[in-house]
């Protein structure tokens, strides 16, 4: 079985190298990419990610409000925060219901 992933980042240049990267890995399937918030939330229900990477600042619905919507409905999505931000949100968004929490200069290896 593999490893469902939806990319939430509203820089088009991240998404498309997280899913080059990730797709390389034949246990993980990227199943979708959202700009923001609510594009996540309006996906999620027809393409059942097991895993979100989730950015914290986006237009429209950021990652911190999206991560307390997805969890409140979805519980059993873990969602990785992957951010710019260091650990300035780190509390924000465990208290919100993320799995985890990593800088994007994270290497490619650790992060998959």
């Amino acid at each position: 079985m593999s490893i469902r992933v939806l990319l939430v980042d509203d820089h088009p240049v991240v998404r498309h190298g997280l899913r080059r990267m990730l797709e390389q890995e034949e246990d993980i399937k990227v199943v979708g990419e959202a700009v923001s918030g609510e594009e996540a939330l309006a996906q999620i229900e027809s393409i059942s990610p097991s895993i979100i990477l989730m950015d914290i600042k986006m237009p429209g619905m950021g990652g911190i409000e999206a991560i307390h919507q997805i969890k409140e409905r979805y519980p059993e999505i873990n969602i990785i925060v992957l951010t710019l931000y260091g650990d300035q949100y780190l509390a924000q968004a465990i208290e919100s219901g993320a799995t985890g929490y990593l800088v994007k200069d994270i290497g490619g290896e650790d992060l998959i």
